[in-house]
């Protein structure tokens, strides 16, 4: 779902191409919320988290598919780098995620 919407992004932004998201930005963004626990898990372990939590909301929650796209588009929009993108989405998704539990 996370690769899907980000893909999708490119679309809305004029240079579509299909987009994976690396483990590496994923597990960042969980590191810089500080919302795993405990620490020390590994990056393919946060990630797989991240996409989980992604597809919980959409399958689980009904946050729109929309929704998802539109967030990570507006981060794109404001210049923010990629693991940037991913924190601030990650940190917003995490709210609203926390509102509907």
């Amino acid at each position: 779902v996370l690769n899907a919407a980000a893909t999708l992004t490119t679309v809305a932004v004029g240079h579509p191409k299909s987009i994976r998201v690396k483990n590496r930005v994923l597990s960042q963004a969980f590191k810089r919320l500080d919302i795993a626990k405990p620490p020390r898990h590994d990056s393919h372990v946060l990630a797989e988290m991240y996409e989980g939590l992604v597809g919980f909301a959409y399958l689980d929650l009904g946050i729109s598919f929309e929704s998802l796209t539109s967030n990570l588009l507006k981060q794109i929009k404001n210049g923010h780098k990629e693991e940037e993108v991913y924190t601030e989405f990650l940190k917003t998704l995490f709210e609203e995620v926390k509102r509907k539990v």
